[in-house]
């Protein structure tokens, strides 16, 4: 009966998410669609941020008092997203489709030294305060690149709107869906972020381990059905656009948050998310070894599904030495 209390919390926090993000992605879709963006861009961009959207206002609501879960949920969620969602996907169904080879590059490697400088700025127990600005800056470079990857391209005429669209998002109708879907997911994240902490204390979990297993898991949700919707739907180039642009979203636009809002007296335990930050890297450098392996053509029908299962098995492996330490 102890863990009855959080886990109804948790929970209804976390179908609010499931349910309200439904809402905000398609939103975020349409939007895209309006301005005539490819589907590996929008995934990058829009649905990234629809999909990521639960993490940043979990983060929002943690950062304050519990800067340690806050840092944690962007390490597990980046996690989440490379081994669980893209490791299943390419077990299921092969080959990714990548898009935008150049750009790709460009957003990878923005990715990565925002990794790197994880590493050396969340180990102690305040953020430096350069390193927020810096992932900001980081964040702004990656969406600058892709606008200007894409500029030229018309957007879609209003009459051109296709009639088969949830009716909530023809016409003007899509920006204040899109918005209340937004306002929604805050409230359903500070239910969940109760639950998750009440659930956490009681188990005698630390902040970093409920942080990156309870609710990186728990958000990172919306990436996994999204990306399933997209291959059923035969964008599956949106699916590793989505999973690029969450990481890039969580890290330096999330990240960046916490080392803001981190309070006065909110302290990190020194030392106690080196094994997060340590796997957050591992999943950049994966991300990029999958986008180096196709661009040398060297992909065959067996070996994305290969990495699929290497992928989802590292995942678990994290996981379970996060429980053991």
């Amino acid at each position: 009966m102890a863990l009855l209390e959080p886990i109804f919390a948790l929970a209804g926090g976390l179908l609010g998410l499931l349910f309200v993000s439904r809402f905000a992605v398609g939103g975020s879709l349409e939007i895209a669609r309006r301005l005539g963006w490819p589907p590996w861009v929008a995934g990058v961009l829009l649905l990234a941020l629809g999909t990521s959207l639960p993490e940043l206002f979990v983060i929002a609501e943690a950062a304050s008092a519990y800067p340690g879960l806050a840092l944690a949920t962007v390490m597990g969620s980046n996690a989440f997203n490379v081994g669980i969602v893209l490791g299943l996907l390419l077990l299921l169904f092969g080959d990714p489709q990548l898009g935008g080879e150049r750009v790709r590059k460009i957003l990878l490697s923005i990715l990565l030294v925002g990794s790197v400088v994880a590493c050396l700025c969340f180990t102690g127990s305040e953020i430096p305060t350069w390193s927020s600005p810096l992932f900001f800056i980081l964040y702004g470079a990656a969406v600058l690149r892709l606008v200007l990857s894409n500029r030229g391209n018309p957007p879609l005429a209003q009459e051109e709107e296709d009639p088969s669209l949830n009716p909530f998002y023809l016409g003007w109708r899509v920006w204040p869906v899109t918005l209340a879907s937004f306002a929604l997911l805050a409230v359903s994240a500070h239910f969940f972020l109760d639950g998750s902490l009440v659930m956490a204390g009681r188990l005698g979990w630390t902040e970093g381990l409920a942080g990156f297993l309870i609710v990186a898991v728990g958000t990172s949700a919306p990436e996994l059905f999204t990306s399933f919707q997209a291959i059923r739907e035969g964008e599956p180039g949106a699916v590793y656009g989505n999973i690029l642009g969450s990481n890039l979203f969580n890290l330096l636009l999330a990240g960046g948050l916490v080392g803001i809002l981190q309070g006065p007296r909110a302290m990190i335990e020194p030392g106690s998310l080196d094994d997060i930050l340590t796997v957050n890297l591992v999943a950049t450098l994966a991300l990029g070894l999958l986008a180096l392996l196709v661009g040398f053509k060297v992909f065959r029908t067996q070996l994305p599904r290969l990495i699929g299962a290497l992928l989802l098995l590292g995942y678990f492996l994290a996981a379970t030495q996060a429980l053991s330490g």
